[in-house]
């Protein structure tokens, strides 16, 4: 430090009666242990001075690393409401946070004229297994109370450093309700309990005709014909050991599958034909390919019927830049390529690139969600579906959730350069 008016002294420096440097030693320093300097301000706590000087050693607080109470999660809320001029919006629920029940201590909601009649809100929930429940409220311009009356308590978990929730639409219910009470069936109980041998738990995890298992994959594991004259889409499972791009002899045009993104729906389909005769295997992805609107409904009733399999539909410019920003974007960062290139850093600081890769994991949710039973097991595969397990947690509480991630992960030096590395992990 220096003096007012003149140089750097040193403590017990002639020039000065009071220590000037003792503020800046470090605790545990020789200045410090040979004097009489009170703790410093700026010390290093647990270094090899201060151990031997028999000092304290103060304790790191890291409960937000162990899920402590005080953890927090980003909660973003989307609804689509119909209102009336001079109209408010909030959120109330069960947490302080939301105002315990009390609409005028929620969570208001926003919008703007060319996102009307979506709103959206953000707030901070406590981390923890308690769900959280909730409901909307339009609060009228006359101070009149317009609540949800046509369907239960909404709910969701916060878990993870962010959490979207897609509402859908005001009083209508956007999701099936699942076990508010998190009351786990019969063989999930058995795996948990320590009282009985491995082989009894195995035994009982295995799943019954009652049970189902999500295949969650950016694509469906399947090969989709287009016949050239009719446009008519045909379905068959793709073979694994073969990778045939021919012409078939009926003249319909093949869709090329890339195979690198179908590898481990390939393996997936192989080794589940046994469980395929047990219990139901679900198989939720696109397809690949742009499917006009107005065969939407008769495709997803086709593939339900004969593969059950649910096809996620999305726009062609959607699917477009979501399949660019995976694999122009999260492939090479994932590939140890550091996110240092201005293209990159443009990518993930983009707010509405981030945004749509969220709503395009949402949109492979909500099949899930539609289907779920509690206590189902749901397999999500690779770096394009990162958020949906969460997303997926946050709603199915009684969900028992497997994370498959077919691709390397880069070292801490190459992840802490993501800006959206919290919301990732």
């Amino acid at each position: 430090g220096a003096a007012g008016g003149g140089g750097m002294t040193r403590t017990g420096s002639p020039h000065s009666s009071q220590p000037i440097l003792k503020v800046l030693s470090r605790q545990g320093s020789r200045e410090d242990v040979s004097g009489n300097a009170s703790p410093a301000v700026l010390s290093r706590p647990g270094s090899r001075e201060n151990d031997l000087a028999g000092r304290p050693v103060a304790k790191v607080n890291a409960s937000y690393l162990c899920g402590h109470e005080n953890a927090t999660t980003a909660v973003h809320l989307t609804i689509a409401v119909e209102t009336e001029l001079g109209d408010r919006i909030i959120a109330t629920g069960s947490i302080p946070a939301m105002g315990n029940w009390d609409p005028r201590s929620g969570v208001e909601l926003t919008t703007v004229p060319g996102q009307y009649p979506v709103w959206n809100a953000n707030f901070m929930a406590p981390s923890g297994s308690s769900a959280v429940e909730y409901k909307y409220v339009i609060v009228r311009d006359d101070g009149e109370y317009v609540w949800e009356t046509s369907i239960d308590n909404r709910m969701f978990t916060a878990e993870g450093a962010v959490l979207h929730l897609d509402d859908g639409h005001f009083n209508v219910e956007s999701v099936k309700l699942l076990n508010k009470e998190f009351a786990s069936v019969d063989r999930l109980r058995a795996i948990k309990s320590k009282k009985i041998e491995k082989i009894e738990a195995f035994e009982a995890a295995k799943p019954g005709a009652s049970d189902s298992i999500f295949v969650v994959t950016e694509r469906l594991p399947l090969t989709v014909s287009k016949n050239a004259a009719t446009g008519k889409l045909s379905f068959e499972w793709l073979s694994f050991a073969a990778d045939s791009t021919g012409q078939p002899d009926d003249g319909s045009e093949v869709v090329k599958v890339v195979r690198s993104a179908s590898r481990h729906a390939g393996y997936v389909v192989e080794n589940l034909r046994e469980l395929r005769a047990q219990c139901r295997v679900i198989f939720i992805g696109g397809l690949g390919v742009d499917v006009p609107r107005e065969q939407q409904d008769a495709v997803a009733e086709e593939l339900w019927g004969t593969m059950q399999c649910v096809p996620v539909f999305l726009e062609p410019e959607v699917r477009a830049d979501y399949e660019d920003f995976c694999h122009s974007v999260l492939k090479p960062v994932f590939h140890f390529v550091h996110p240092t290139t201005r293209e990159m850093q443009r990518a993930f600081s983009s707010e509405d690139r981030w945004h749509q890769y969220v709503s395009v994991n949402r949109e492979y949710v909500k099949p899930v969600l539609q289907h779920f039973n509690d206590g189902d097991l749901i397999m999500v595969f690779d770096y394009g579906l990162m958020m949906t397990p969460s997303l997926v947690g946050a709603r199915a509480r009684t969900a028992n959730i497997g994370f498959f991630f077919n691709t390397p992960f880069p070292s801490s030096e190459i992840f802490r350069a993501i800006p959206k590395r919290k919301e990732a992990l």
